[in-house]
């Protein structure tokens, strides 16, 4: 049985993790074709960092179970 999920895409709240960082950011999105924004919690526009990245949704009202090994950490 395949499940269809629907989300809303024109924003929402997340995490972006670069350089051993996990930063609370807001994102929004104009429309299908638009760009992607991510901003700070203080409105500063987030330059996301060249190369890969990787995005993924979680239906609204779920708590995603993430688990962050910064580089300071031994596990």
């Amino acid at each position: 049985v395949r499940q269809v999920l629907e989300f809303d895409l024109s924003g929402g709240t997340g995490w972006y993790f670069v350089d051993g960082k996990a930063i609370t950011v807001i994102w929004q999105r104009g429309g299908p074709t638009a760009p992607l924004y991510l901003y700070h919690e203080l409105d500063q526009l987030v330059t996301v960092a060249p190369g890969v990245s990787y995005i993924g949704f979680v239906p609204k009202g779920e708590v995603p179970a993430v688990t962050w090994v910064g580089p300071d950490d031994k596990g």
